[in-house]
């Protein structure tokens, strides 16, 4: 079974705070659910409809959509609604769903802006199929997982596979997760 998760390991956005942000994800100009982990494109700031004024943007959010070309610039969608913190070298997770986390249809989500050597664990959802370590995941158009690939195309968004580990909830395995880390923004 294959699950959709994002785990930041090592990232800029833990230290900028200008990193982190909040989108409103859009498909075909419409409010649409999206999954965690979700690579996306940022474009103009969401209107602000709190005083139904026309043209009122709200300053802290922005649209979001799947990227349209591998050559994009993405950001990684990093659902939080997990309390998590890790004890003895041990990472634990508290909540209702603990995976396969997805942001409902106009509801804003966290962002987090990649940085190169950013390094992040994605599950085997993320990729259209399975990733090799020690090669490469890129974008994929119009779509909002990466495509594993052989080599890394220059001048495009790619992480490189360093690791791979089952996932696991409690005892019960819930697929491969997968070490990746930023080679090219």
């Amino acid at each position: 079974m294959a699950t959709k998760t994002f785990a930041k390991a090592l990232m800029a956005s833990e230290d900028i705070k200008a990193y982190v942000g909040s989108a409103l994800y859009q498909a075909n100009g419409a409010n649409a659910p999206i999954h965690d982990g979700a690579f996306v494109v940022l474009g103009d700031l969401a209107p602000d409809t709190t005083y139904q004024t026309t043209g009122d943007v709200d300053y802290n959010v922005y649209l979001a959509s799947a990227p349209t070309a591998a050559t994009d610039k993405v950001v990684v969608i990093d659902l939080s609604s997990i309390q998590e913190g890790t004890i003895g070298g041990n990472d634990y997770k508290m909540g209702i769903q603990l995976y396969d986390l997805v942001c409902p249809a106009g509801k804003t989500c966290r962002f987090r802006r990649l940085a190169v050597g950013d390094k992040m664990w994605l599950t085997d959802g993320l990729f259209a199929s399975t990733p090799t370590v020690g090669e490469f995941a890129e974008l994929t158009a119009n779509d909002t997982i990466l495509t594993p690939a052989a080599s890394h195309t220059a001048g495009q968004f790619a992480v490189k596979i360093l690791a791979q580990t089952e996932m696991t909830t409690g005892q019960i395995a819930n697929g491969i997760r997968y070490l990746a880390e930023v080679v090219e923004l």
